[in-house]
């Protein structure tokens, strides 16, 4: 594998735990379900916020914006909790990876 290559995987890697640890605090729910539907979550959205970050050469903020919407729509979806409780959550989650982000 290239560098490149396993440093995504790094992050997408720490951003799942990261969220997990979140969901695990804020939900409550089985632990495993809560990190599948962590990896579902960021499996789909920071692939194309890098992208959109890397190649678009679109703001951060804009690109995290966009990411805590999907992921309040997403969190919403997959873990049937009202619309409120998904923005609060997934406003915390990006919060916290957005900022260790900034130092990787």
């Amino acid at each position: 594998m290239n560098f490149l290559f396993q440093q995504y995987f790094l992050l997408l890697l720490l951003t799942i735990i990261i969220e997990f640890i979140v969901f695990w605090f804020i939900i409550k729910d089985k632990a495993l379900k809560l990190f599948f539907y962590s990896a579902i979550i960021n499996s789909f959205t920071q692939p194309f916020g890098t992208y959109f970050y890397q190649n678009l050469f679109v703001n951060f903020y804009v690109v995290e914006l966009l990411i805590f919407f999907v992921e309040s729509f997403l969190i919403q979806l997959l873990f049937k909790i009202n619309y409120k409780k998904a923005i609060l959550v997934s406003l915390l989650t990006n919060s916290i990876t957005a900022i260790i982000s900034v130092f990787f």
